[in-house]
């Protein structure tokens, strides 16, 4: 969620200065964003979503893609003529459309990704000269090479996994579904990549963007897929490598399980090149939960990877998306997290960001008791790990709990959450018992 180079830090990191200090961070940084615009963001600037097999980008990953022209060079594949017109927007105090998450979470009186990425950016010596021109080189930069992946998460699709596509075209349609979105689990849809040689032009244009302008990117994080699977990701990183980026933090968002012949070791030796490699785990649960939620984990394997990045000092963070499924396990993956820096001595930072599509995996689909019982849970963890308090944890645990305390949503994303979850366990071979109470109340659903 915030820069690579930042961890959250351990309790015992946290002194009354630094405590002080982060609550008055964000709130100078909402000061600082208001006397601009009501609702400016410098991620809006900074920060730029890049996906050559689809052509599109984006002003961050909340942020709905929108296409690139094909035909654009340099500049242009970047600043967008949309992107300059929601940047012109946001300077007059509009809200635009694409930004709804935060908008929604700041209508909620939390914070959202605008004031912690803003803040962020503040950090790293960003001021308000960034808004001076609607056009920007990004500090971060978010790449997809392509799509290719072993695993098949529950609330992924065909249109970033081959093993999704793979898996409708073996088992065919997801049957029973009803609410928006339910296509792409029930049509073997027609990928809308642009041509290869449209994506050999961008992928150029990047490569000779990237080139140009090094000195003023800090960051470049690289997602798929499962990009350490992607040729195209090795290629990169030898090309990075050969640059003069030794400013550079580079982040690899991973499964940390892409399967045989791929070895994560090999990340090791492209470390010397840069100012950090940090590896930028997807996980939501431990254990039986993660191997079925996120199926294609193995999790002697996850556990095996990670302890070798940590015995290796290289920078690791957990990165959780929150549906239905994975909100009542999430608390057991901070407890691992725990004992994991306890042991190496170190901190893995963490984000954590809501499911929005497909709405039936949504948390608001569950019950009303199912979640007020979890709002408890939640809010004695808060009360029974005191380290908690006025940190970043504090706002993810206020931020679930505001979400978990938002409107039901109506029957029919109900049943198709119970029509859904109860094929996906069939299809990857589990029982949804391991989930307890949950599995119990699908089984009421009519």
């Amino acid at each position: 969620m915030w820069s690579l180079e930042h961890g959250v830090k351990q309790p015992t990191t946290y002194s009354i200065q630094s405590i002080i200090i982060f609550v008055n961070n964000f709130e100078k940084t909402k000061l600082h964003l208001n006397q601009i615009s009501d609702s400016v963001c410098y991620a809006k600037w900074l920060w730029s979503d890049f996906n050559i097999p689809y052509g599109t980008t984006a002003s961050c990953h909340l942020n709905p893609p929108h296409k690139i022209d094909i035909t654009a060079t340099g500049d242009k594949i970047f600043n967008t003529d949309q992107k300059l017109q929601e940047r012109q927007q946001m300077l007059q105090g509009q809200k635009p459309k694409g930004c709804k998450y935060c908008w929604e979470l700041e209508e909620k009186k939390v914070l959202s990704d605008r004031i912690y990425k803003s803040e962020d950016y503040i950090s790293h010596g960003h001021n308000s000269k960034v808004f001076q021109n609607t056009s920007a080189v990004p500090h971060t930069i978010a790449v997809i090479f392509d799509t290719l992946c072993n695993f098949k998460c529950v609330y992924c699709d065909q249109s970033q996994s081959t093993t999704w596509e793979s898996d409708l075209r073996k088992h065919g349609p997801y049957k029973k579904l009803t609410t928006e979105n339910r296509t792409k689990y029930q049509i073997l849809s027609k990928k809308n990549y642009i041509t290869p040689e449209q994506q050999n032009h961008l992928t150029a244009e990047f490569f000779d963007y990237v080139k140009t302008n090094v000195s003023k990117i800090k960051e470049i994080s690289i997602l798929g897929g499962e990009p350490t699977m992607s040729p195209k990701f090795w290629e990169f990183i030898d090309y990075l490598s050969g640059l003069d980026a030794q400013h550079l933090i580079i982040g690899i968002t991973t499964n940390l399980c892409p399967g045989k012949g791929y070895d994560l070791s090999k990340l090791a030796k492209y470390r010397k090149f840069f100012k950090s490699m940090n590896v930028l785990g997807s996980i939501e649960n431990i254990q039986q939960k993660a191997e079925a939620s996120r199926f294609g984990t193995n999790w002697q394997t996850l556990t095996q990877n990670v302890e070798m990045f940590l015995e290796n000092n290289v920078p690791m963070f957990f990165c959780s998306t929150l549906g239905a499924l994975q909100i009542e396990g999430y608390l057991d993956l901070h407890d691992w997290r725990i004992s994991l820096e306890q042991k190496y001595k170190t901190t893995i930072g963490y984000s954590m960001h809501f499911v929005i599509d497909p709405s039936f995996q949504k948390i608001e689909v569950l019950p009303d008791w199912f979640r007020d019982d979890l709002t408890s849970k939640y809010q004695n963890y808060m009360d029974e790990n005191i380290w908690i308090k006025n940190t970043k944890m504090e706002e993810f645990m206020l931020r679930i709990i505001a979400k978990l305390q938002s409107k039901q949503l109506d029957v029919s994303y109900q049943n198709d959450f119970k029509s859904f979850v109860q094929q996906y366990a069939h299809r990857c071979g589990f029982d949804l018992s391991i989930y307890g109470g949950l599995a119990n109340w699908i089984q009421t659903i009519d």
